[in-house]
């Protein structure tokens, strides 16, 4: 876990780190090499100088060796990322059948409690968060929203609040408030159960989108929540107001689906 926590911040911080350190290590050459830095002015400079080089060919070799591990790796992650898109396809497919709609019209994705850095004012913390290992959807529209989900925020912070089964009928909502620029007025008179955790700004992002979420927990071996398998069927303004989402037989094929991910995705 700690070497999991270690090459994730090393990750991001890598290409910044491995560039400074280039160019403090060009500068302090290109000084002493034109003598604005000698000996005589700075006892230490050809130590230093010597340090930087060694220290940056170390950075850089480091980082080579991290790129390649990367790389050698990939085929592996492409094929557990496969293992999880196949099973939420064939969930997607049944759904359909299921409930007698376009497979278009629906979305699944994965997600796995990890724990991030959050920054709050000028503090900085971890946090667990449920992080998208998988999204499965059949056509271009909705995109992605970059809402970050937690306890209690939508279906799925409720399904991780609660450890059961939830289901959100977003469709009065999404026809109240799609496309429409929410003021700060408007939204402090929201009720908070529409609100369903959301900010103003995840509100507006994702209202309209959906027209009912239903979101099953994957469960790990001790009943422990893992992570979440969240379904959404697309909002239609031209449509009329129905539940599709919450029968006992979409039940069935969620929880089957999520048990198999289980073990796919305990320890991701």
């Amino acid at each position: 876990m700690i070497e999991k926590k270690w090459w994730h911040a090393w990750r991001w911080t890598r290409p910044a780190a491995v560039a400074v350190a280039v160019f403090i290590a060009a500068v302090f050459k290109v000084l002493y090499d034109q003598k604005v830095l000698t000996d005589a002015k700075w006892p230490p400079v050809k130590g230093v100088l010597t340090w930087t080089l060694v220290a940056t060919a170390a950075l850089v070799c480091i980082d080579s060796v991290l790129k390649a591990r990367t790389e050698f790796r990939r085929p592996a992650l492409n094929e557990r990322r496969l293992a999880v898109h196949k099973p939420v396809l064939g969930m997607l497919v049944a759904l359909s059948i299921v409930i007698d709609e376009k497979v278009t019209e629906l979305g699944g994705n994965v997600y796995v409690v990890r724990k991030g850095f959050v920054r709050s004012g000028l503090r900085v913390g971890r946090e667990a968060r449920l992080h998208r290992i998988e999204r499965v959807r059949l056509s271009d529209y909705p995109q992605p929203s970059s809402v970050r989900f937690a306890r209690g925020k939508g279906a799925i912070g409720k399904c991780w609040d609660s450890n059961r089964p939830e289901h959100v009928d977003l469709f009065p909502r999404s026809r109240r408030w799609a496309s429409k620029e929410i003021t700060e007025e408007q939204w402090s008179k929201i009720p908070d159960g529409t609100k369903c955790g959301f900010s103003r700004q995840e509100f507006i992002e994702v209202v309209g989108k959906y027209a009912e979420v239903f979101a099953m927990p994957i469960k790990g071996p001790t009943g422990d929540f893992i992570g979440c398998l969240a379904v959404d069927r697309i909002y239609d303004d031209q449509s009329q107001h129905k539940i599709l989402l919450d029968s006992q037989p979409v039940k069935v094929v969620v929880n089957d689906t999520a048990a198999g991910l289980a073990e796919l995705v305990n320890g991701r």
